[in-house]
């Protein structure tokens, strides 16, 4: 479901989440402002600009094999957008889990994003991979 939809942003979303599942950071930087604020998760002390991004994309895919969103809802007002999203994650520990957030997005002008601000426990995903990942095998 999508609400108020704007095609150069939904681009520039998509873009975002297909360079992390890509595991792309030089794609992933590419959709970010010059001065990009980032909360990842939203209680996390702000990333800024693209050298802060960097630190972020750590959180992002150091701890995963594999990192992918689906979108469940997107819903656009003005230069921003609230993304309902699931993903499901593979450990660098081979464990399997799922997890499910909202990211906030707000984009300058260009359509690059300005500030991402993500609601989800990455702790309880880091927790449910590590214990699945425990599970003895049948």
């Amino acid at each position: 479901m999508t609400t108020l939809s704007d095609p150069a942003l939904e681009e520039s979303i998509d873009r975002y989440y297909r360079a992390i599942a890509g595991r792309d950071l030089t794609d992933w930087l590419a959709t970010l402002a010059d001065d990009v604020t980032i909360h990842e998760p939203a209680e996390s002390l702000p990333a800024e600009g693209h050298d802060g991004a960097r630190e972020a994309w750590k959180v992002l895919t150091a701890p995963f094999r594999e990192l992918l969103y689906e979108r469940r809802a997107t819903f656009f007002s003005g230069a921003g957008a609230a993304v309902l999203w699931r993903c499901s994650a593979v450990g660098v520990n081979g464990g399997r889990a799922g997890t499910e957030g909202i990211t906030i997005f707000e984009f300058d002008d260009h359509g690059l994003v300005q500030t991402v601000v993500s609601y989800w426990d990455p702790a309880a995903l880091l927790i449910a991979l590590a214990a699945e990942a425990a599970e003895p095998s049948h």
